[in-house]
């Protein structure tokens, strides 16, 4: 039986990214949204491309591959954004909300770094009426993570919550990763060899 079909608990975290490639920062994200939300269902969704740079660096299919090897048991890793198509975020909050998770609480999990550059995602508004924040924190402090979301309440007065993980940063990202600064987990390292697809430092 698909994951998704079990009996909701009624909130649904979502976590979409490139993840060119996955790492151990992805996978932390992912346990800090069990440990707020120990119920929840959650959904990671790797996107066709990465609207927020110029082009993803592996295709589609070996990054969905990897990002399945990188997750947890508990968590679905969707392909619903290559097959329906989408581009943007708030396309598939409104494609999952109009669907089965009609009666879930969405949680949409990003970076602090995301939440700063918020406004340039396409229907931002319109994401925030349909889906609170889950940020995790990466570089900045909590005070100027809740000036950020105090700045975004002031635009969209109709927005839903936003809360803040209390946890340590994780410094590391995709690009550090493939400029071989830091080493992925072991599986990804061994199938990203095999298929060609990064250069690590550690590779012999």
């Amino acid at each position: 039986m698909d994951r998704l079909e079990i009996k909701p608990s009624k909130t649904l975290c979502i976590y979409g990214g490139a993840f060119d490639p996955p790492h151990r920062g992805h996978l932390h994200c992912v346990l800090i949204a069990k440990k707020y939300f120990p119920n929840a269902k959650i959904i990671v969704l790797p996107t066709p491309t990465n609207t927020t740079s110029k082009n993803t660096k592996s295709s589609f299919y070996h990054r969905f591959k990897m990002v399945k090897l990188l997750m947890p048991p508990y968590v679905y890793v969707s392909a619903i954004e290559q097959r329906r198509k989408f581009i943007y975020s708030y396309q598939t909050l409104r494609y999952l909300k109009q669907g089965r998770f009609k009666q879930y609480v969405f949680q949409c999990i990003i970076g602090d770094d995301q939440l700063t550059n918020f406004t340039n995602w396409e229907y931002w508004k319109k994401i925030l009426t349909l889906a609170h924040l889950f940020v995790i924190p990466r570089l900045l402090s909590k005070s100027a993570i809740d000036t950020l979301c105090v700045r975004l309440r002031k635009q969209v007065p109709m927005m839903l919550g936003v809360s803040v993980a209390s946890q340590k940063p994780v410094l590391i990202s995709s690009t550090h990763l493939r400029e071989s600064v830091f080493e992925p987990p072991p599986n990804i390292r061994m199938y990203s060899k095999k298929n060609k697809l990064y250069r690590y430092a550690t590779y012999s």
